[in-house]
This record gives C-alpha cells, structure tokens and sequence, in this order.
C-alpha cells in the first residue's frame, strides 16, 4: 500500500489480500460511493449507495452517467 492509502486505525483489522478483497465484493450488491463535490470554499463529502458488480480487476457501479457522482468520479 502506498502511505496515502495506509491504515492508520486498526491496521489489523484491514485486509489488502486481493482474494479476500474479490470475495467480500463478490458476496455483495450494494456500496455506499464517497466523493469530493466542488472546489475550493465549496467542497464537500457526497456519499451516495449504488449498485456495483466486479468484472475481473474492474469495479462496476449502476448509475446515470448524467449524475454528479458518476461525472465526479
């Protein structure tokens, strides 16, 4: 892992095996999606659940690409 992404809190809670990772993706269907909207004074945290599906090393997510998130992202 790179130091930005690096577990600080309860580092031996995390998993970065990538078996493991697929799996838990794999049993799931829905995620909640956190981005940065707005620069500057405006920014702000947007969470949004979607859909997802994993297809190989891609990530999938279920959304209207004339939504902010989808644009955002």
């Amino acid at each position: 892992m790179s130091k930005r992404i690096t577990l600080r809190r309860k580092p031996d809670r995390g998993i970065d095996d990538r078996t493991a990772i697929y799996a838990v993706l794999d049993q799931g269907l829905m995620a909640h999606v956190g981005l940065i909207a707005g620069e500057g004074t405006d920014a702000h945290p947007v969470v949004i659940p979607m859909l997802y599906a994993r297809y190989g090393d891609q990530l999938l997510l279920h959304g209207s690409p004339a939504s902010r998130l989808l644009r955002t992202a």
